[in-house]
């Protein structure tokens, strides 16, 4: 059985996430591979896409006598060209040339009659030269022709070698832009620009394990923000000043992520004096364009809503259950449970912290009502749900990317499987959904009036919980386990769909809950207020009185 210690080694929730989550599905991740074929004597890297299988791109090439290589072939698949990806396949290449102490590399460039000049200037943006007096070979087929253009880089002292990618790290190719679509340029000697898109503009954006990424320029060198707050792209390699953690942004009214200095800042972009600088508070980049972060974009959504409207679908649920559903992960009590959940969100003090406090807050709420004490537990329970996030993997590890105080306060859930309903909030996300898009096309599999004890909803915190609490031997009725499982489901009991699939008895829940959820509603004004010292040992009673001394987790 698994220990809690597993939740002190990843970062506390809503404070990390993945870069690709910002931007525009499908988001295709890369990485490289290096071969070298002993029986053709060809070097090869080769370019992986996550999208699809097989290789999508490759540059080959061979050594030659006197300390010279050749360049056979630089391929990359139509659907990915324009992304720059033929340059990070070049830069992968001069680092083994490096390696083998190469001094010169030749190619032709092999252009057809509608791109003339057009590769042949690529290839110069590389550093390679048209070899003097050589001779170029055209190729005629009727109205078309083909010429192959000798050319030649002569590496010197002063030659900027890149470091040799390593194979295992995916990256990402993007362009940092303006709403109005100015971008983030670096030049050769890494000074930085904010100027119209142009050749420059793609930066290889090496993923971390723990959502840091890595900025690369198409110079090979990586963006560095040093303490002084100067900005520069002029690094070989990539340590600490080159870090940049992708924090979920979570202010009111925007969306997307921050970008987090290894010293603390945030990188942003002035749209008006058209410069890269850092500041002192969080700046969201949303996804805009295919394959491109907008800072301060306008029309930005909530991370957490796209990533909910994005994974939870039939599939993703049904796997959750598989994973957690046996509550075989550990055995708690409810004070243990209370300090595994401080952990997730990095709470240290008790008293100080927020997700106690919301517990407290809200069940306090319930009590001054006058509702019966089971309820009242069952709202301070509810925030425990969030434990599960303890034992995440690669499959749904972003879910970590939500805060307590979404998770608790903003998250609205749907009937999973059918289609999203346009009254719930951000409905133009509901696109992202598979199982939404489907039941566009040919409907759900929700029998009428199966009753909501039977209809599949999103794998949350709530969700999880009512599976504790049911299969646990607790002394709770019904209406408290049902208190805890309904109380997103506000599409339903807020916003009067599904109707279709209740059965008699769940109108009855449908009315306590919605007045539930109003009462519960505290300002975070009352929530700070609260004295955890005096108002915890009265729940805690209360868990003895209804809950077993441990519980199955």
């Amino acid at each position: 059985m698994k220990t809690m210690e597993t939740a002190a080694l990843v970062p506390p929730l809503g404070t990390s996430v993945p870069v690709t989550e910002a931007l525009p599905t499908p988001t295709a991740r890369f990485r490289l591979q290096f071969t070298d074929d002993r029986r053709t004597k060809e070097l090869r890297w080769v370019l992986f896409a996550s999208t699809q299988r097989g290789a999508i791109g490759k540059l080959i090439f061979t050594l030659e006598k006197n300390g010279t290589a050749h360049v056979k072939s630089v391929v990359v698949n139509k659907e990915f060209r324009g992304l720059g990806l033929a340059r990070v396949l070049y830069l992968a290449t001069l680092a083994t040339l490096e390696e083998k102490q190469v001094k010169a590399l030749y190619l032709e460039a092999e252009e057809d009659s509608k791109r003339y000049g057009k590769l042949v200037g690529l290839y110069r943006g590389w550093g390679f030269a048209e070899m003097p007096d050589a001779k170029v070979l055209f190729l005629y087929n009727g109205n078309d022709s083909l010429r192959k253009v000798p050319m030649v880089s002569v590496f010197q002292k002063s030659t900027f070698f890149p470091i040799r990618p390593k194979e295992s790290t995916w990256f990402c190719m993007m362009t940092l832009q303006t709403q109005d679509g100015t971008c983030l340029v670096a030049g050769e000697d890494g000074d930085i620009e904010v100027c119209p898109k142009s050749y420059g503009c793609m930066w290889q954006t090496l993923l971390g394990a723990m959502g840091e990424v890595f900025l690369r320029s198409v110079h090979g060198k990586f963006l560095c923000v040093e303490e002084d707050g100067t900005i520069l792209a002029d690094r070989r390699l990539n340590s600490t000043w080159e870090t940049f953690q992708v924090v979920p942004h979570h202010a009111e009214n925007t969306g997307g992520v921050a970008l987090r200095t290894f010293h603390g800042g945030y990188l942003c972009i002035d749209p008006v004096e058209k410069r890269v600088e850092v500041t002192d508070h969080p700046v969201p980049w949303d996804g805009g364009e295919i394959m491109s972060l907008v800072c301060n974009k306008t029309d930005s959504h909530p991370l957490f809503a796209r990533i909910m409207r994005k994974y939870q679908t039939t599939a993703f649920v049904n796997s959750q259950v598989a994973k957690y559903g046996d509550l075989q992960h550990a055995r708690m009590s409810i004070p243990e449970a209370c300090k595994c959940v401080m952990e997730l969100t990095g709470d240290s003090e008790r008293e100080k912290s927020w997700v106690i406090k919301y517990m407290l807050a809200t069940a306090a709420a319930v009590k001054q009502d006058g509702h019966p004490d089971w309820l009242q537990l069952a709202v301070f329970v509810r925030a425990l749900g969030m434990i599960f996030l303890c034992w995440t993997d690669d499959d749904n590890a972003v879910l970590r990317s939500i805060s307590a105080q979404e998770w608790m306060t903003k998250n609205s859930t749907w009937v999973v499987g059918e289609r999203i309903p346009n009254s719930i909030q951000f409905p133009e996300l509901n696109e992202l959904n598979l199982d939404h898009c489907n039941c566009e096309k040919s409907g759900g599999n929700t029998a009428s009036h199966c009753g909501l004890d039977n209809v599949l909803l999103p794998w949350t915190p709530d969700e999880y919980l009512h599976r504790v609490l049911s299969v646990n031997k607790t002394s709770l009725p019904a209406e408290a386990l049902d208190a805890v499982r309904f109380w997103s489901l506000k599409t339903w009991h807020e916003q009067d769909n599904y109707d279709e699939f209740c059965a008699p008895q769940d109108m009855d829940t449908k009315e306590w809950i919605c007045s539930l959820g109003k009462i519960a509603c505290v300002p975070d004004a009352v929530v700070q207020k609260i004295s955890v010292n005096d108002e915890l040992p009265y729940y805690m009673q209360l868990a003895e009185k209804y809950l077993p001394e441990s519980l199955q987790w």
